[in-house]
């Protein structure tokens, strides 16, 4: 009989060459209620504390699945995380998505690819110099969830289709 779980493993290759798991258990989620309070969201974690809150998030999730922590110490990983890297965070809102999206397809989305100046767009403009090449829509035309405003809640539900409004339920008990 196949052992079947809800809990999605997300697979992250840390600078040391190791690849270490981020899971978003129940246990993930009391650890980050405990440590940011019950009404905790991504949005309002990262309005508040920026992008340095990812690598504690991160490390929240990277307990096994008998509730051990990690042998890398929170310092430890943040010593050997570059600053202002998004695939940490790809993989941090994976994991709380259970997987629905890859960080692959997650990055994609917060990385758009940009043109250069000698390239020409594919509408036949020409570049106007800038190597972030011409704004093919806004943000808000966007059906794809951003980088940074993703709610992800400890006191509600996650809905099938991630969204702005995106939580994460608390444990009882």
């Amino acid at each position: 009989m196949t052992k079947t779980t809800a809990v999605t493993p997300i697979p992250y290759a840390f600078p040391d060459g190791q690849e270490r798991i981020l899971r978003f258990t129940a246990g993930a989620t009391k650890r980050i209620a405990k440590r940011f309070g019950t009404d905790f969201t991504l949005q309002k974690a990262l309005q508040e504390n920026g992008d340095g809150i990812i690598p504690e998030l991160a490390h929240l999730m990277m307990y096994d699945d008998k509730g051990k922590p990690p042998a890398l110490s929170l310092p430890e990983m943040e010593e050997m995380l570059p600053p202002n890297d998004n695939t940490l965070l790809a993989a941090v809102l994976s994991a709380f998505e259970q997987g629905r999206r890859s960080p692959n397809e997650i990055a994609a989305v917060m990385n758009p690819p940009t043109t250069t100046e000698t390239e020409t767009p594919s509408n036949g403009a020409t570049s106007n110099g800038s190597t972030s090449g011409d704004s093919v829509s806004s943000a808000s035309e966007s059906s794809e969830a951003n980088s940074g405003t993703a709610t992800c809640g400890v006191n509600s539900t996650p809905s099938d289709a991630p969204t702005e409004s995106t939580s994460v339920a608390a444990p009882t008990t």
